[in-house]
């Protein structure tokens, strides 16, 4: 199996749906976010304080490439990855990309007032919708698949199998 990396808005569920996701295939799972936080041995919100959004694309990309060595898992990316185009084609050169499609209000009650997300706290609902909205195309455009998440977590879980055409441990 190749490697599938999850894409779309903060507060969309990537996280929880590669868990579900992995787990129904049998594989590992990894949250890119996760994977900087242990390389730098700080948190994103650190990192943004302290060095920038700029270094933290840099080493988001850095740590993108260490991934295509970690064959056969499912990954969690965060939500601003595809800024950099260059990300979208390498994540295509790894595996296949699968966009995680829910509407900005759902992805807004998860992610207000949460301190960890450093862009959602800097801004306003409505910056947050023009950001969302300009990102949404860059998701449809880079991905693969598109998989709406109307349904609950397993739901998209399935989905994604079903259109990836994967088999389930």
């Amino acid at each position: 199996m190749k490697n599938i990396y999850l894409c779309g808005f903060m507060g969309c569920g990537k996280s929880t749906v590669a868990a579900v996701l992995a787990r129904k295939l049998g594989v590992k799972h990894y949250d890119i976010d996760q994977l900087i936080q242990e390389h730098c041995h700080m948190t994103i919100s650190h990192l943004f304080e302290q060095y920038g959004e700029d270094y933290f694309r840099q080493l988001e990309t850095q740590v993108l490439k260490q991934t295509g060595e970690m064959k056969g898992a499912v990954f969690a990316t965060g939500g601003g990855i595809l800024t950099n185009q260059s990300n979208g084609e390498l994540i295509r050169s790894m595996g296949t990309l699968v966009y995680l499609k829910t509407p900005f209000e759902k992805c807004y009650q998860r992610i207000q007032g949460d301190n960890s997300r450093p862009l959602a706290v800097r801004k306003t609902k409505q910056e947050l919708q023009q950001l969302f909205d300009l990102r949404d195309v860059v998701y449809q455009t880079q991905s693969d698949y598109v998989i709406f998440c109307k349904n609950g977590v397993s739901a998209v879980a399935e989905d994604i199998t079903k259109q990836l055409n994967l088999k389930k441990k």
